[in-house]
């Protein structure tokens, strides 16, 4: 899919300048990821910090889509201590 603009100057800090961004990207659905025989999630950074918790500790649902992967039998969950530092009981 192509990122949006809005999408690729979020990013550029990450990337190192807005001309080091892709402009394209691969998407898939929820239903394919969790058909997947393993599953790793990486998350970094203190602006992904109320998702994850959500993610992990909110409810299960289409609100939250990665909410599911709590559903999957093999998960493994990479996070820095800022993606972590709304998690409770952390």
């Amino acid at each position: 899919v192509a990122l949006d603009d809005v999408t690729r100057k979020d990013a550029a800090d990450d990337f190192g300048g807005i001309n080091d961004v892709p402009t394209h990207a691969i998407t898939m659905g929820v239903g394919t990821i969790l058909a997947a025989k393993k599953i790793y999630l990486l998350v970094w950074g203190k602006a992904k910090a109320a998702i994850l918790a959500d993610a992990l500790q909110g409810p299960i649902g289409e609100s939250v889509p990665a909410s599911f992967i709590r559903n999957h039998p093999d998960v493994s969950i990479f996070i820095d201590e800022a993606a972590g530092q709304m998690l409770v009981g952390r």
